[in-house]
C-alpha cells in the first residue's frame, strides 16, 4: 500500500516538473519571437511573381508589457515601394499567451477615420490538416476620389498543411505551414471588382512568420515576402 501511495507521489512530483519546464518552455519561445523583443527591426523584402524586388516591410517594436500571464507588444509597421517611398504605415497588437500567439492588424475605416482590429490566431502544437481559427469578415466604406466606395474583407479555410524547412535572408527555420483563402470585393458607384487569393504563410514557433506566398484564382503565384533580417 506505502509503495504504492509512494509511487503515485513520484508520478505527481515528475508530472508537476514537466509542467513547469513546458510552461517555462513556452515562455522562452514567447520572448525569443521578434514581436516581443524590444528595439527590433524586422525587414521583410518583397518580390513579385519574376522574382523582382518590390519593396519591403519594416516593422518595430515597442511598448512590450505582462498582463495576466500574456505577453502583449505593439508592433508598427511602415511598407515601402522599390524606390523607398512610403504606401502604408500603421500600428497592430501582438498577444502571446501559453504560446497561442494572435497576430492583430488594423483595417482603416476611412468614413469614420477610424481603425478596426482583426486578429490571426496561431496555437501551439499545431499538426497536419488542423483547421484554425479563420472567420474573418470586414466591411470598410469609404470615398476614393471623391466616389464612395465599399471593400469586403473575408477569409475562410485557414489550415495547416503541414512542416517545413525554409530558407530566408536572415536564416533557414523550421517552420509550420498555414494555407487559407481570401476575398476582397470593391464596389464603386455601384460596379464590384472582386478578388480571390490564396494565401501560404509559414510559421516558425520562437521566431514568427518567416515567409508568405501570395497566389491568384488561378493558382499563379503573385507576390513572395521573405524575413530579411531581425536586428
Amino acid at each position: 500500500m506505502n509503495q504504492r501511495k509512494n509511487m503515485k507521489k513520484k508520478i505527481i512530483t515528475l508530472l508537476a516538473f514537466a509542467l513547469f519546464y513546458a510552461v517555462r518552455s513556452f515562455a522562452q519561445e514567447c520572448s525569443t519571437a521578434y514581436y516581443f523583443s524590444a528595439k527590433k527591426e524586422i525587414i521583410f523584402n518583397k518580390y513579385d511573381k519574376a522574382g523582382k524586388y518590390m519593396g519591403k516591410d519594416v516593422g518595430t517594436i515597442s511598448g512590450i508589457k505582462q498582463e495576466n500571464g500574456a505577453l502583449q507588444s505593439t508592433y508598427r509597421l511602415i511598407k515601402y515601394d522599390a524606390e523607398g517611398k512610403v504606401k502604408e504605415d500603421g500600428n497592430a497588437k501582438i498577444i502571446c499567451e501559453n504560446m497561442n500567439v494572435r497576430i492583430g492588424f488594423q483595417v482603416p475605416d476611412m468614413e469614420s477615420g477610424q481603425s478596426k482590429d482583426a486578429y490571426f490566431t496561431y496555437p501551439a502544437g499545431m499538426t497536419s490538416g488542423q483547421n484554425l481559427e479563420s472567420k474573418m469578415e470586414l466591411k470598410i466604406k469609404g470615398k476614393t476620389n471623391g466616389k464612395k466606395m465599399d471593400v469586403e474583407f473575408k477569409v475562410e479555410n485557414r489550415k495547416v498543411i503541414g512542416r517545413e524547412k525554409v530558407k530566408t535572408p536572415a536564416g533557414d527555420y523550421d517552420a509550420v505551414e498555414i494555407g487559407y483563402d481570401m476575398s476582397i470585393r470593391f464596389k464603386v458607384m455601384g460596379i464590384g471588382i472582386p478578388m480571390k487569393l490564396k494565401v501560404l504563410e509559414w510559421y516558425s514557433y520562437g521566431i514568427g512568420i518567416v515567409k508568405t506566398e501570395t497566389y491568384n484564382k488561378d493558382g499563379e503565384l503573385q507576390e513572395t515576402s521573405l524575413l530579411s533580417s531581425f536586428k
